[in-house]
């Protein structure tokens, strides 16, 4: 077994190799560097709109910063945007964005994708995707430069939905006394800073249910309910129904069976 991996290993550096002599001796094409990359999610994790719309006459999106990846023109395209979607995602999400909307918006473009039916309309489809990202964190960023106690109160909530935290946590990541936050989060929110959470993590279990084939145990396991029981009776609770009978209704994407 352990013959085979150093074999697969020796192969793969050798084709890793090949394939850098070979770019190398490309003259003309631009390939995709660091500092391309670089750019590309900086701009992302920033939130800056202006420079994704200055770059726009000079540049194309971060698909176009690379040589020929298959001899598909069409197919090459869609494995860069599918990478630019990929990358958008992650940065958007150390920017500010919380993780739910994040990956649903990462699952909504590589849906678009599939239904692209040529690279001009890939390309476009690319740019928007940056944009929007670019936009969705700058509207975090901007509220959370003027938030009170209370909103970041809440924006640490909706940045944590797939992580299991406390109010000792929330009350220690904003430096604040636990007692007067959850009693300034009643007044301003009309209730419980965990009632809050629960109900944020409902609300993003039934984007998932509604754009995605995701199994409710693995819905339930991801936004932090300790079983799946519990997240079927409060979801029931705060929907009226439950998540099976909630997707059967409200499912916007086609499920593939797998064969």
């Amino acid at each position: 077994m352990f013959a085979d991996e150093s074999i697969g290993l020796q192969r793969m550096v050798y084709e890793r190799d090949m394939y850098i002599s070979h770019k190398a001796e490309e003259g003309n094409a631009k390939h995709r560097t660091y500092e391309d990359e670089r750019l590309y999610l900086q701009r992302i994790k920033e939130g800056n709109v202006e420079a994704v719309l200055g770059q726009r006459d000079t540049a194309r999106s971060h698909e176009m910063y690379m040589g020929r990846l298959v001899e598909d023109p069409r197919k090459h395209v869609e494995y860069r945007v599918c990478a630019a979607i990929t990358l958008a995602t992650h940065a958007a999400i150390d920017g500010g964005l919380d993780p739910a909307s994040a990956y649903a918006m990462n699952d909504l473009y590589l849906q678009r994708l599939e239904t692209c039916k040529d690279i001009p309309e890939m390309r476009q489809l690319c740019d928007e995707m940056e944009l929007v990202f670019v936009q969705e964190v700058s509207r975090v960023r901007q509220k959370r430069s003027r938030a009170s106690y209370v909103e970041k109160c809440k924006l640490f909530i909706d940045q944590h939905l797939v992580k299991p935290f406390t109010l000792d946590d929330i009350s220690s990541a904003l430096n604040i006394n636990k007692s007067y936050l959850s009693r300034r989060f009643a007044q301003e929110a009309g209730m419980r800073i965990m009632d809050y959470a629960r109900k944020k993590r409902i609300e993003a279990a039934a984007n998932m249910l509604k754009y995605s084939d995701t199994s409710i145990a693995d819905i339930a396991a991801n936004f932090c309910f300790s079983t799946q029981s519990h997240f079927g009776d409060l979801f029931k609770r705060m929907k009226g129904t439950t998540p099976l009978k909630f997707r059967a209704e409200n499912q916007v994407i086609e499920v593939r069976s797998v064969e």
